[in-house]
């Protein structure tokens, strides 16, 4: 142990390391400043080039137009949780080089899995709102109202989650009280959600993806190159796991007794590893760490609104690709942290005992330790990242299920656009606005958000199977999916409950929450519900065409997204293979081939360790790089954000100074060499702007009559005189 922390019992000594202060400066600093760019950005899109009218099915879908590099971003941003910020580091400081590589190996082959279904959606349903309104025409009204029960149940019980565990954290960081940051958080993201719908939260979710990647960048780094370095790290790692009870005694020692106990503080060799080692892949606890990480995991990415609404926004030959992305870089984020962060505090031996190991404080402990209070205000930063990307794509699946299959479905059946558009915003201002109660509830009870999330794996990881089935399987029919998932929700209870029973002798919150009765529960979750949907659809077999499933009716006529020659040829199909097959090598590779690939070296040596935390930081350091650049090259966020800022600001400072502008334009645009773009905005077309007599323009009203020149200023030079170049988007 360091000698600054001699005889110190625990890391932060049961107080806050920072003031309240601060935490409330993050959370509604940020999250006020984010809300007003969100505003501009909105404001600034509605007024530019990319303009376009605001509808319900824009507002529940993003125009279905959404590309492959912003696809990714969403995921990325939206799966990762403040949960896996702090079980990454935690998992290191209990297992290993595993905990980490489990953390993020068994939350992602979801994701990679899902990608093939968002594939299917778009040739089986591109007109779908929600997955409960495919259920319904696919299978009918009960099984509608069966997997709305599934569906509500999972937003609710995530966001209960995600609120949770901030909102615990941030008060064991900066002393917020927890009630008040579970509403606080959620109605910094409601007002930008409820104006700007699905669109607004891509938008915020690239912001709060780049400021998570940069924040991991500077702990890595801070880490690995400025400060420690991989051979100090393996080294303490080394030396921690081959201390003494004595040497481990004398360690945590303050007059007249030690208070070092089996168990409590990382010291001494690691139980059910190879060798008792930190620097190993074989370790039993690890493995069955891992295991119900991706047992409890699938129903949280299939039986969730939120990933069914991103695969719907997307273009359709980005949707599958875009998970595929999204997926490898949300594994970077708890897989990189962790292995820096975890591992270096495990390898000075902080004072972090157990109990703070379990309040996820291992990170925020070594963040203190390298920059002080500037390390838990980054992490504290990053938490609010990660969870207000969550809340609003849990706050908006709310209302599409709440606004669809709910009021449409059984109140108003024939509502219009407008009345859709008006219910969306209403439901999100509602569930933004109440959403936090339920986490007081939650949190009044007792229940922590790890014993919560695990929980929701047991109550809703049958109906996984059956929504997979739903998509992928013409065969599959609606009593199958009905009984399987209510029958396996109902095993999956009682071999929780029989499981605590058994081996502890008692059932209570503490023996429920043990690995052996959650994996149990969550294993018997998931295969029970896809067995019995299997059997007794192999009994009755549905032979469906999916034909009513790919005409579900639109409200308004708005067709982006919908351009029938992007579902046309065996573009789809081709999609379909490639997602599948590289969906399916990295579930592999992450599963199976990458632990037994480090099985044979046992214990790492130092250029073995060195190798692995370069995979770590590389991965890192891509997905970053991918997440920042490639929506940005997509001009996906170009034209609806730079470019109408641009054209705002431009307009505001060249022109409005000017009184003598003349305000009326001839234009003649030219027919040679002009296409509209995926995104509706006209390129390569010429534009004749000549000046016509007019009187100048007499005050700031008159400014806003007639052709701004503005929307085809700044694309190329101009070819003559009397020309203002090539047209790169829409006149205003």
């Amino acid at each position: 142990m360091l000698s600054q922390y001699a005889g110190q019992m625990s890391y932060f000594l049961g107080r806050p390391p920072i003031w309240q202060n601060a935490g409330y400066a993050i959370v509604l600093g940020f999250g006020l400043i984010l809300c007003f760019l969100l505003l501009a950005l909105l404001a600034f899109e509605r007024r530019g080039p990319a303009k376009g009218d605001d509808t319900s099915e824009y507002f529940n879908t993003a125009g279905r137009s959404v590309k492959t590099g912003l696809t990714a971003a969403v995921i990325c941003a939206q799966w990762t949780w403040t949960q896996d910020l702090t079980t990454s580091s935690s998992t290191a400081w209990l297992y290993g080089v595993s905990g980490p590589f489990w953390t993020a190996a068994g939350a992602t082959i979801q994701v990679l899995l899902f990608s093939i279904v968002a594939v299917e959606i778009k040739r089986k349903a591109r007109n779908a709102h929600t997955v409960c309104e495919m259920v319904q025409v696919r299978w009918g009204g009960t099984a509608h109202k069966s997997f709305l029960f599934f569906c509500l149940l999972t937003n609710l019980i995530s966001t209960a989650c995600l609120l949770l565990t901030a909102a615990v954290l941030l008060n064991q960081l900066t002393g917020m009280d927890v009630w008040l940051t579970s509403f606080l958080i959620p109605w910094t993201v409601v007002l930008y959600l409820a104006l700007g719908g699905l669109r607004a939260k891509f938008l915020a979710d690239w912001v709060h993806v780049v400021v998570m990647f940069i924040i991991l960048i500077i702990f890595i780094w801070t880490v690995y190159v400025k400060t420690l370095g991989t051979d100090l790290i393996w080294n303490g790692l080394q030396t921690v796991a081959n201390y003494t009870p004595d040497q481990c005694r004398s360690a945590f020692f303050s007059a007249p007794s030690s208070f070092y106990s089996p168990g409590t503080y990382a010291c001494g060799p690691v139980a059910g590893n190879s060798n008792g080692s930190f620097l190993t892949m074989l370790s039993s606890n690890g493995t069955i760490f891992g295991i119900l990480q991706i047992f409890s995991n699938f129903g949280t990415i299939f039986v969730d609104q939120a990933y069914w609404q991103s695969a719907i926004a997307a273009q359709p030959q980005s949707g599958g690709r875009g998970f595929f992305w999204g997926a490898l870089a949300a594994f970077s984020i708890p897989f990189a942290l962790g292995s820096s962060l975890g591992l270096a505090a495990t390898a000075l031996q902080l004072p972090i005992n157990s109990t703070e190991v379990s309040n996820g404080l291992v990170a925020p402990a070594m963040a203190y330790h390298l920059l002080g209070n500037s390390g838990i205000v980054l992490f504290g930063i990053m938490v609010f990242m990660a969870v207000t990307s969550g809340v609003s794509g849990e706050i908006l699946a709310l209302s599409s299920l709440f606004t669809y299959d709910i009021y449409k479905a059984y109140f108003r059946p024939h509502a219009s656009g407008k009345d859709i558009l008006f219910v969306s915003r209403a439901a999100v201002l509602f569930f933004g606005l109440s959403v936090g109660a339920l986490a007081c509830i939650l949190n009044a009870f007792g229940c922590t958000a790890g014993w919560l999330y695990s929980l929701m794996g047991i109550i809703i990881g049958s109906s996984v199977i059956p929504l997979w089935n739903l998509v992928m399987w013409k065969d599959a029919n609606g009593p199958g999916a009905v009984a399987g998932s209510w029958l396996g929700m109902a095993m999956a209870i009682g071999t929780w409950l029989l499981v605590a029973a058994g081996k502890y002798g008692t059932v209570s919150v503490a023996t429920l929450g043990s690995v052996e009765a959650m994996l149990a529960g969550n294993i018997m979750a998931l295969l029970s519900g896809g067995l019995i949907h299997g059997w007794l659809s192999l009994m009755a077999p549905q032979d469906y065409d999916f034909r009513s499933m790919n005409e579900i009716r639109l409200l308004e006529d708005d067709l982006r997204g919908l351009n029938p020659v992007d579902f046309e040829g065996p573009a789809l199909t081709k999609n379909l293979l490639w997602t599948a097959k590289c969906a399916s090598l990295m579930v592999l590779t992450l599963v199976i081939l990458w632990p037994v690939w480090a099985l044979p070296a046992l214990v790492f040596d130092s250029s073995y360790f060195s190798f692995w935390i370069f995979i770590s930081l590389a991965w890192g350091f891509a997905a970053a790089f991918f997440v920042t650049a490639v929506p940005l090259e997509e001009y996906a966020l170009y034209q609806t954000v730079v470019a109408p800022f641009l054209f705002s600001v431009t307009r505001l400072v060249i022109f409005a100074p000017d009184e003598h502008f003349n305000e009326e334009f001839e234009v003649t645009m030219g027919e040679q060499d002009s296409q509209v773009d995926d995104m509706g905005v006209i390129i390569g077309m010429e534009a004749d702007l000549d000046m016509k007599e007019a009187p100048p323009r007499r005050s700031g009203a008159s400014r806003q009559r007639g052709f701004d020149p503005l929307s085809c200023l700044w694309f190329c030079p101009p070819r003559s005189p009397k020309s203002a170049g090539a047209v790169a988007a829409r006149p205003y």
